[in-house]
């Protein structure tokens, strides 16, 4: 079952991906969304990943 922080990072990724404008923002969600496949909650963002992340996504 997935964690709430989990969950959080599902949406937000999901968000990203609908909201994503260019090329590079396309391929930079894309490449987080195979790294939390692989890693599940395992996985690693550094801060200025996760805030780019959010401005993608329109969450920030």
């Amino acid at each position: 079952m997935a964690s709430a922080e989990d969950k959080k990072l599902e949406e937000l990724l999901d968000d990203a991906e609908r909201q994503a404008s260019s090329n590079w923002e396309m391929e930079f969600v894309a490449g987080i969304k195979v790294r939390y496949k692989q890693y599940g909650d395992r996985t690693v963002l550094s801060e200025k990943q996760l805030s780019r992340l959010r401005s993608i996504a329109g969450d920030d």
